[in-house]
């Protein structure tokens, strides 16, 4: 029974927290003051999905978990402030900014906006050798072979999850987190 409480507590804590960040996040109009700016929570999204995806051993050396972005250095000074002082696996995380694809190494998570629409498939072909979780803003990007897109429903932040492109990295993402995704296989 103990095992079980202690299961409860931490797997039930991990869902209420993702709960409460998904609701808190996304039921607002993203004009209101005082309210998160929609790349704020685009990038606390982007944080707690690393909380649920595991990668594989070998990926997990080194001493930070690395989090890219390309192309977008407005939206990587936001993830910057929401991430700092914060950990990921066990690991400080440290944020990488890239211009150039060829640059894109050593990544966990890779964030990827609408400007890089014209270089979708060089980015998802390193993402899937890497294995880099290749998280986009743009339409179709889990529909193209992206792994977690951003979607506006209405007012609502919502994440679409592309589970084949998921498993062709060889990542492994919890349970927990596809019942809150619009899955796309």
């Amino acid at each position: 029974m103990t095992k079980f409480i202690k299961a409860f507590f931490k797997y039930g804590l991990i869902i209420a927290l993702i709960f409460s960040v998904c609701l808190s996040y996304s039921n607002f109009t993203f004009a209101e003051e005082g309210q998160p700016t929609e790349a704020q929570v685009k990038a606390a999204f982007i944080y707690n999905f690393g909380k649920f995806v595991e990668w594989p051993a070998d990926r997990m050396g080194g001493k930070y978990f690395v989090i890219g972005v390309y192309n977008d250095d407005d939206f990587a000074q936001v993830l910057t402030e929401i991430v700092s002082g914060k950990f990921l696996h066990e690991k400080p995380i440290l944020i990488k900014q890239f211009s150039r694809i060829e640059d894109i190494t050593g990544c966990h998570i890779l964030f990827v906006g609408y400007s890089a629409k014209d270089y979708l498939a060089e980015l998802l072909n390193r993402a899937y050798k890497s294995p880099i979780l290749m998280v986009g803003d743009m339409q179709d990007f889990a529909n193209r072979g992206g792994m977690i897109n951003f979607r506006m429903v209405g007012n609502y932040m919502r994440f679409e999850i592309n589970v084949n492109a998921v498993q062709k990295t060889g990542l492994k993402m919890s349970s927990q987190l596809l019942k809150l995704a619009i899955v796309i296989k």
